[in-house]
């Protein structure tokens, strides 16, 4: 049974619906949040859940739109959790603006999970002066835990050399995949600026080493680059997972203006096949993760 976890923009707090196929999926509350904030901005968003080597499951969320918090849970059993905390992983930042999308990855080398999120830190990657102050210009930062409840420095862990959000990783037994946003361009600001809000994959044989971007985007993998700048093929907040049961690599995402959910899949994590219309999710069903 796969399970997935996902907000809704009017409702944020922790959804969960099931399928046996991952194209087929059901909600197992019928609409009803499985749990709710209660600490920090007490606003949910981006709910990722893992699985730990021990079996207990992990709940890292977005705390809304402006903390430099992750908000923090766990369980055995999906229906009993654990008290919420409030993790302050950007306070050695000062400035930092935002703390999106936590998630988590276990390193088999180091026998300790990275968690990792999106945060712009101003002083440290600046933008054109032209654009307004509000723009973000994020990249990916992490810390480290052996127990979700001591954690290392937050650290700078992925700059592709521009504007990224919505990192997520898997591994296959060999090699780590990851999946996150080009959040490069804007046409509100740079009109002749080619927006590129597509997911991105890269590959490293570690998460202590450098990653290898691939070029092509896995969101549009069956339109060709005819549509690359199409609004409604604008999609976020993927979702990597590494299906043992299939040998495949799936990736999924949502098609942000569109409000519709999307998928790939692929053998080799090279070629990927575009799933979009097989996939059944339930209404309004944003931003969500895979176990």
């Amino acid at each position: 049974m796969y399970c997935f976890s996902f907000f809704r923009e009017m409702a944020p707090a922790l959804h969960l619906a099931i399928s046996s196929d991952l194209l087929s999926w059901i909600e197992v509350t019928d609409e009803e949040p499985v749990l709710e904030s209660n600490v920090g901005a007490l606003y949910w968003r981006d709910p990722f859940i893992m699985r730990a080597e021990d079996g207990t499951f992990h709940l890292l969320c977005t705390d809304g739109w402006t903390s430099p918090n992750i908000v923090h849970a766990s369980s055995r059993d999906l229906i009993s959790w654990s008290e919420q905390d409030l993790l302050p992983v950007m306070h050695d930042f000062p400035g930092a603006k935002n703390a999106w999308a936590p998630e988590a990855c276990y390193d088999r080398e180091a026998g300790e999970y990275v968690i990792f999120w999106s945060s712009t830190v101003p002083d440290a990657f600046p933008e054109h002066p032209n654009k307004p102050t509000d723009y973000q210009n994020h990249r990916i930062y992490a810390c480290r835990t052996k127990d979700f409840k001591a954690y290392t420095k937050t650290a700078l862990f992925f700059d592709p050399g521009f504007n990224c959000i919505d990192a997520s990783i898997d591994h296959d037994g060999s090699r780590y995949l990851m999946a996150f946003k080009d959040e490069r361009g804007n046409n509100a600001y740079f009109p002749d600026e080619p927006a590129r809000k597509h997911v991105l994959a890269a590959w490293s044989e570690s998460l202590s080493s450098a990653w290898s971007v691939v070029d092509d985007p896995v969101s549009i993998s069956s339109y060709g680059s005819g549509v690359s700048n199409d609004l409604r093929m604008w999609a976020e907040g993927p979702s990597v997972f590494w299906d043992a049961r299939g040998k495949e690599w799936w990736i999924f995402y949502e098609y942000f203006r569109s409000q519709r959910y999307g998928a790939a899949r692929s053998k080799d994590g090279l070629r990927w096949d575009n799933v979009d219309d097989k996939l059944s999710f339930p209404p309004g069903t944003k931003h969500g993760t895979v176990f």
